[in-house]
């Protein structure tokens, strides 16, 4: 699907509105009228379990779905979203998963010069040696500085107001030498959940209105029940007004 896919990097670093459906080439080789996205895996359809080019332009109802599908595909993984833009003093803010992290070519061209790392040292177990060794080698290639954070994506793990506090302050402290990448495993519960923390702390807003915004660039991010009660819990503590006023001044 990726080479049938016509669309470019800048599509998902930028997180800009152009038309997707019109980057991809309809091969029509699915009867399927109607693509519906499997929630697992929004490039396949759940009723003819066959990629969405391979549909015909008529079964695609919605440009919604094609960003979901996009966002799956192999470019969309190696690519980070753009979540905020850089500014004249600050370095963007990019959310992605665990391939955006060894993507060197993206890294240097974006002048990534910190990461976080939402999901810890189980990434590396879950993906093996290899990925360590270039994680590693990245890191020290690029001279990027890292923040690890031992977060399990569960209805059990707690995550304490330090844990937030240091990753915000990370994140902000980050932009004043580069752009910052914020990962987890597929760029959707534990990185939405950090970036969504920072979001509330520098520009003043609530959770659900945080989420709303990384949605609208990158429409897989969806902090589970557990990570949506503590960032509640955040947004009403001493710690994040106390974020919000070193932040914003």
């Amino acid at each position: 699907m990726a080479d049938q896919l016509k669309t470019t990097e800048n599509m998902f670093a930028c997180g800009e509105k152009k038309s997707a459906i019109d980057q991809i080439c309809f091969t029509n080789e699915s009867p399927c009228i109607h693509f519906m996205g499997h929630f697992l895996k929004p490039d396949i359809c759940t009723q003819c379990m066959k990629e969405l080019a391979k549909h015909s332009r008529g079964a695609v109802k919605n440009e919604e779905c094609v960003l979901k599908a996009l966002e799956y595909t192999q470019k969309g993984e190696m690519v980070p979203t753009m979540i905020l833009s850089r500014t004249e003093f600050e370095g963007a803010v990019y959310l992605g998963g665990f391939k955006a992290a060894v993507n060197t070519a993206f890294l240097k061209e974006e002048n990534v010069t910190h990461i976080v790392n939402a999901a810890g040292k189980k990434l590396g177990m879950m993906f093996g040696p290899k990925f360590r060794e270039n994680v590693k080698k990245v890191r020290e290639t690029l001279n990027i500085t890292a923040l690890d954070l031992e977060w399990e994506d569960s209805m059990s793990f707690n995550i304490s107001d330090d844990d937030f506090c240091s990753v915000v302050e990370f994140i902000d402290a980050a932009r004043k030498f580069g752009s910052v990448l914020i990962h987890c495993a597929q760029g959707k519960s534990r990185s939405g959940t950090a970036v969504c923390a920072y979001l509330m702390a520098k520009q003043g807003m609530e959770m659900l209105q945080a989420i709303e915004f990384m949605q609208e660039k990158r429409k897989m991010i969806d902090p589970n029940p557990n990570f949506r009660l503590s960032l509640v819990k955040l947004e009403r503590s001493e710690a994040m007004k106390r974020l919000r006023e070193m932040l914003r001044g």
